[in-house]
């Protein structure tokens, strides 16, 4: 009966994780960006039309990520295209282009949604912000 009882609590857990899927497998592909977010609360100094602004500006914004080491980025600003490098971990994203590495947290990822935290080690925690993107 003990057997029985073990085998149900870790049963639901094996499948869990079988179903979160390897992250170096999930962010392969173009994504596109679909929406900025404030976590604690939009800036007191964020007014709903810089916020317009923003999401106006990145809506051409996607990662491309081609392979297990290798991306690029459109950033919306501009149509050209820009490569690197990349690391993925269950919850950090590490982009290099140019010697320069971006450490993102990754806050969700799934087979069609990627949401990365940006924030600086210099501003204030509400100050923090996600980036949404789908495939």
């Amino acid at each position: 009966m003990k057997k029985i009882f073990a085998a149900l609590l870790v049963a639901p857990l094996l499948f869990l994780a079988s179903c979160g899927g390897n992250p170096s497998e999930q962010i392969l592909g173009k994504w596109t960006f679909s929406d900025i977010t404030f976590p604690n609360g939009t800036p007191k100094d964020a007014t709903p039309e810089n916020i317009a602004q923003m999401k106006e500006m990145f809506k051409s914004m996607s990662y491309n990520f081609t392979d297990k080491t290798n991306f690029s980025f459109v950033s919306g600003m501009s149509d050209e295209p820009m490569k690197g490098t990349y690391k993925i971990t269950d919850d950090k994203l590490f982009l290099t282009i140019k010697g320069t590495t971006q450490e993102f947290k990754v806050n969700e990822l799934t087979s069609s949604k990627l949401v990365l935290e940006i924030s600086d080690k210099d501003q204030k925690a509400d100050e923090r912000f996600e980036m949404a993107f789908t495939k």
